[in-house]
């Protein structure tokens, strides 16, 4: 008892002297701090809320895109591809353009090709909505070429029985019912191969001679830049 006594003695002495002072600068140091957090955190969130405010309000009064130099862009390819079909008698001519697909564990792209255009001879079948998602494995050393800006002949796809990387083209190939295929690079301003442009024959092999394997890469020249526009505008 006496114990508690001189406990309550000492206390008391502390807060008529200096502790009831000092009691009050901790209270209002505590306060302080507290109200410097509340602060930080209402001016962080007032930034937040600002921040989404502004880009709903800029997507609400956004004008929609216009697409139309796009559309006109891919007429004119259109065009091309007609006329290339047509001065090359093929059954078949189409654009493709390469693409990063889903990652491996490993974080590999699993890089592919997809057919965005084509143009078909009457009695031809299009292929463009199985010629997606293809995997750039299938056309073997062909990505190769592709990629040094080099064109790429194939008058009989026959011919790629025995080559054992290109197996898989030539089943693929064979199913879409093509006997002869032509490759041209697809090239941006700076020279980066994006895609390729194929001449298709369906009904009997056929070869292309030097001189119209030339013009035909220079249309598909023009159809690189023409697609290269699209990307610039974006």
């Amino acid at each position: 008892m006496e114990f508690l006594s001189s406990i309550t003695a000492v206390f008391a002495d502390w807060l008529t002297k200096d502790g009831l002072w000092q009691t009050l600068t901790f209270v209002v140091a505590i306060l302080g701090g507290i109200l410097l957090l509340l602060s930080y955190v209402v001016d962080r969130w007032a930034k937040v809320f600002f921040s989404i405010s502004s880009r709903l309000d800029h997507l609400e009064n956004k004008p929609p895109k216009d697409y139309r130099d796009q559309v006109y862009r891919d007429t004119d390819i259109s065009r091309l591809l007609k006329t290339i079909k047509h001065d090359t008698g093929a059954d078949r001519v189409g654009v493709y353009q390469y693409h990063n697909g889903e990652r491996s564990i490993a974080n590999n792209p699993f890089l592919k090709f997809s057919c965005t255009h084509e143009n078909l001879k009457q009695t031809a079948r299009s292929v463009q909505k199985y010629m997606t998602n293809m995997p750039i494995s299938i056309f073997g050393e062909w990505n190769r070429s592709i990629f040094d800006g080099k064109s790429v002949a194939c008058n009989n796809i026959n011919d790629l029985q025995s080559v054992s990387d290109m197996r898989t083209a030539q089943q693929t190939l064979r199913v879409n019912g093509v006997v002869s295929i032509y490759l041209f690079p697809l090239r941006d301003p700076v020279g980066r191969t994006f895609g390729f442009g194929t001449i298709e024959y369906c009904c009997d092999p056929t070869t292309l001679n030097d001189k119209w394997r030339a013009w035909a890469a220079g249309q598909y020249k023009m159809v690189g830049a023409l697609l290269s526009q699209s990307v610039i505008d974006e």
